[in-house]
This record gives structure tokens, C-alpha cells and sequence, in this order.
């Protein structure tokens, strides 16, 4: 429940321990001698998180994120407008998505019927697009991003209700979320400049008539997906998680728990940021534990 998770969130100090420990971060609470801020709602596994409260999991672990836009609109109903349909069916809030949400089934009977939304590119810079789907009836579906340059396209072949993908340009990553469902994250980097009214394009077949289930589509700049940011008619950002620390003299700063890019940390070998003597900022993981000692 959402009074739940704002209680989980409150601070609680906790004494240092006999070795001279600060805690920041611990048993699933932001600790008082540390600070957070966020100025934006967050989403985590399908819960929001109101302004400035920290988004803390089942596992009391907090999740720090940098700012990010998911620029795709209507993401979740993709059978209104700026969504446009190429010879493709929709049906919308169905239920039973992820995170037991609603979701979109899409069916298509030739390679090129789709569901497509214009995007803006920047050539050089590297975009995510993200989006949970899930078998239907289609052997093979795709998605297309076209940056006024070339049809960058990412197939995805579904055998046994699991999927798999090949892009051809940039790396994809298929994470089993519950229910059939799948999170599928490709990245890549724009070859041109421009906006194009098919610059994201979704076909549920490849292989006849078929179909192929969708929810929650986002794409953000960036080398990897962040968590969801629900859209309507505009574009939204959300605001960067903020943990922080002033240190009163120079103290070396240690977590444990998951990085952004995937490394492992663990109580014997912690991330360490050595001698900081003025204001520190958490970077971005999933944290368990955060605390400062004597450096």
C-alpha cells in the first residue's frame, strides 16, 4: 500500500557502531545523518513514489536513478492519438499486464502492420527503448526506430511463449518479469537528425496473422533502461534521486548492493569512495547498505 511505503521511507536514526560507523543508508530507511530528495513522483515495480519519498524495495534496498524522459506519449494506451495504426488491430486495457496493470494486444497478419508514433532523434546520441511484452499467437514480431537515416530493427523471434531478439544495430536485454511477461531494453546509438512521424514503429507479426502483446513502452536517452515514467499527452521527466552526506572530517564512504552498471557488492568487498571530505552524492544502484567511517 502506498501509506506503507511512505512509512518504510521515514528516517530512523540508528547509534553508530562501536567501530565509529555513520550509517546512511540501513535496514531499509534513509538515516539521519544523511539527506534525500527527489522532485518528481518515481515508479518502482508499478508503485509510485511521491516527491522526495524514497523508493525502497522488498528487500529494504533503495534504488537511486539520474534524471530521465520517457519521450514516447500514451504509454499506456496505445490506441489513441499520436499512436497511429498501419492496417494493425489494438485493443487496450486489457487486464492482467505487468504488475497485474492493464496492457494492449496487437494483430497484424504482414510484416508491415504496425502501431507507429513519431520520435526526435539526435545523431551520436545513444537511446534505450524499453517495453514489456508478451507472447500471443505470432512466431515472430519487431520493432522498428527509424532515425531519419536508416530502419534500425530489432527482431524478435518467440519460441515456447519466451522470447528472443536480434537487433541490427546496438544490444538487447530480455529480463522475465511474472506472468508470461518479458522487459525487453535495446539500446542504440542514432545515425541521424530529425523528427519522423514513424520514428518508433511496433509489428505484433512477421509471419502472418498473429498477434503479440505490449505494455508500457518508453524510450529515454541513455546507455540502459531506467524504471518506467508513465506518459499522457506530453512527455515526462523524472527528477533525479538525490542521497547525500556532508561528512564533519574526511571519512571513507562504502556500499553494498548493485550498481547501475551490475556489479555486486557485498560486506566484504563494498563499493568505497575513499577520503571524502565534503558533500557526497550516491550514484546509481540498488543499495542495501550505505554507511561512512574513518577514512
Amino acid at each position: 500500500m502506498p501509506g506503507q511505503v511512505a512509512l518504510r521511507a521515514v528516517p530512523v536514526f540508528v547509534p553508530p557502531s562501536p567501530g565509529g560507523a555513520t550509517h546512511l543508508f540501513q535496514s531499509g530507511a534513509v538515516q539521519a545523518a544523511a539527506s534525500f530528495s527527489r522532485a518528481s513522483t518515481a515508479w518502482l515495480d508499478f508503485t509510485p513514489f511521491v516527491t522526495d519519498v524514497p523508493r525502497i524495495n522488498g528487500d529494504d534496498a533503495i534504488l537511486i536513478e539520474p534524471a530521465a524522459t520517457n519521450v514516447l506519449l500514451q504509454s499506456e494506451d496505445l490506441t489513441v492519438s499520436p499512436w497511429v495504426p498501419k492496417t494493425v488491430g489494438r485493443t487496450s486495457y486489457i487486464s492482467g499486464g505487468p504488475g497485474n496493470q492493464s496492457y494492449c494486444r496487437l494483430s497484424g497478419s504482414r510484416p508491415d502492420d504496425r502501431v507507429e508514433q513519431s520520435v526526435t532523434y539526435a545523431a551520436g546520441t545513444t537511446y534505450t527503448v524499453s517495453l514489456f511484452v508478451k507472447a500471443g499467437t505470432a512466431s515472430s514480431s519487431r520493432l522498428r526506430c527509424y532515425d531519419n537515416s536508416a530502419d534500425n530493427d530489432c527482431a524478435i523471434t518467440w519460441s515456447g511463449g519466451v522470447p528472443s531478439a536480434v537487433p541490427t544495430v546496438g544490444t538487447v536485454i530480455i529480463t522475465a518479469d511474472a506472468n508470461g511477461w518479458y522487459r525487453l531494453q535495446w539500446t542504440f546509438t542514432a545515425g541521424g537528425t530529425g523528427t519522423t512521424p514513424y520514428g518508433f514503429q511496433v509489428s505484433p507479426s512477421t509471419s502472418g496473422s498473429a498477434t503479440m502483446d505490449v505494455a508500457k513502452p518508453q524510450i529515454e536517452v541513455g546507455s540502459s533502461a531506467t524504471s518506467y515514467i508513465p506518459t499522457a499527452a506530453s512527455a515526462v521527466t523524472r527528477a533525479a534521486d538525490v542521497l547525500s552526506y556532508t561528512p564533519p572530517v574526511a571519512q571513507d564512504i562504502k556500499l553494498t548492493g548493485t550498481s547501475a552498471d551490475g556489479t555486486v557488492y557485498t560486506a566484504g568487498s563494498p563499493l568505497v569512495y575513499a577520503g571524502q571530505a565534503t558533500e557526497w552524492t550516491c550514484p546509481a544502484g540498488l543499495w542495501t547498505e550505505i554507511w561512512a567511517e574513518a577514512a
